[in-house]
C-alpha cells in the first residue's frame, strides 16, 4: 500500500510556550520538505520513528505545502488553528488537499512524454521510407519468399565444415553524393532518436547501409516489426546484407526471452549469413569468421575475417 498522509493531525509540544503541530505520514524516517504553497522552504527532515512530521508555523501564511518522495500534498491551517490545544480539533481545523505531483515529478512527466513523442516519430520515420518501394503487402511478401527460396536452398550448402571461400567484394552500384552525406552525417550522431531519423533519410535517398542500420536499431530495441520493411527493402534491391539481417531477424526472434533455436532454425541462420558473406558482405563474413573460429576452423575463419577488413577496417 503506498504511504498517505492521515487526516489526523497530531499535537506534541516543543516546550510550554511554543507548541508545535505534526501530521502522520505513516512512514518512518521518510525525507519530507515543509513550505509555503509558493516553494519557500520551511523545514526539511526525516519523520521520527512513529512517522510524524513536524509542522512549523509562518506567521500570517495559511497556504502550505508538505513535499514527500511519493508526492506532495497541500494545506491550508488557518491562523486560528495554531492556537487550538488539542489534536482533534486541530485536524478538524486544518484542510489537506489530494495527492499532486512534486515538481520533479511533472518535470520527469514531461520529459518521459517528450521522449516517447521523439521515440514515436523516430519509429515511424524508422519505416515509413520504405512504402516509396514496397507497401506493406509487398514488405511481407517479399520476406517470406526469401525465406522459402533460401529454405529451398539449404542442402545446396551441405556439411558445413567442408566450407570453401574466396574473397569476394560488394560490387553494388554507387550510393549517390547525397545519400552518402547523410549516411556519414547519422553515423556521426549519437545513438537515439535523432540518428534514427538521420539514417530513415539517409535510406530514402538510397544508402543501403542505412537501410541496414534501421534494422540493427530495430533488432537492438526488440522491436521486430519495425525492422521487417528496411530488411524487404534490402532484399528487394539484391543487397547482400539483406540476407545477413534476415539471419539477425531469425536469430534475435528465436532467441527472444531465453529460448533457443532449434537446429533447423540455427542452420538456416547460419546459411543465411553464409550466403551473404559468399556475396561480398563484410558484416556477414565477419559472422563467419567468428563461427569458423567457434568451429575450430581457424583458417577459413582467417580467410573471412581478412576480406571483411579489406572492405571495412572497423569491422572486429
Amino acid at each position: 500500500m503506498k504511504p498517505y498522509l492521515l487526516l489526523l493531525a497530531l499535537w506534541a509540544p516543543i516546550s510550554w510556550s511554543n507548541p508545535a503541530a505534526y501530521l502522520n505520514v505513516n512512514q518512518e524516517r521518510a525525507p519530507y520538505i515543509w513550505k509555503l504553497a509558493d516553494g519557500t522552504l520551511l523545514k526539511k527532515g526525516l519523520s521520527d520513528k512513529q512517522g510524524n512530521v513536524p509542522l512549523t508555523e509562518k506567521e500570517g501564511e495559511t497556504l502550505y505545502a508538505l513535499e514527500m518522495m511519493y508526492g506532495e500534498f497541500k494545506l491550508h491551517i488557518p491562523n486560528k488553528c495554531w492556537s487550538v490545544q488539542n489534536n482533534q480539533e486541530f485536524g478538524s481545523c486544518i484542510t489537506i488537499s489530494p495527492r499532486e505531483d512534486t515538481e520533479s515529478q511533472k518535470l520527469q512527466q514531461k520529459q518521459l512524454e517528450q521522449t516517447n513523442k521523439e521515440e514515436s516519430t523516430a519509429r515511424k520515420a524508422s519505416t515509413s521510407w520504405v512504402t516509396k518501394t514496397l507497401n506493406a503487402e509487398q514488405q511481407l511478401h517479399t520476406l517470406e519468399q526469401a525465406f522459402i527460396k533460401h529454405k529451398e536452398l539449404i542442402p545446396s550448402f551441405g556439411d558445413l565444415s567442408k566450407t570453401t571461400f574466396s574473397c569476394k567484394k560488394l560490387t553494388l552500384p554507387q550510393p549517390s553524393a547525397q545519400a552518402l552525406q547523410a549516411f556519414e552525417e547519422a553515423s556521426n550522431l549519437p545513438s537515439g532518436s535523432e540518428q534514427t531519423i538521420a539514417y530513415a533519410k539517409a535510406a530514402k535517398l538510397g544508402s543501403w547501409r542505412a537501410a541496414a542500420r534501421l534494422a540493427s536499431i530495430a533488432l537492438e530495441n526488440e522491436i521486430w516489426e519495425d525492422a521487417k520493411p528496411s530488411i524487404a527493402w534490402l532484399l528487394h534491391h539484391k543487397i547482400p546484407a539483406g540476407h545477413n539481417k534476415l539471419a539477425d531477424l531469425l536469430a534475435t526472434a528465436g532467441g527472444y526471452d531465453g529460448e533457443q533455436l532449434s537446429t533447423e532454425d540455427q542452420f538456416t541462420v547460419i546459411t543465411l549469413r553464409l550466403r551473404a558473406a559468399q556475396q561480398g558482405d563484410p558484416v556477414a563474413q565477419i559472422n563467419m569468421a567468428r563461427y569458423f573460429k567457434k568451429q575450430g576452423q581457424l583458417d577459413l575463419a582467417q580467410s573471412f575475417q581478412d576480406c571483411a577488413k579489406q572492405q571495412n577496417p572497423d569491422l572486429k
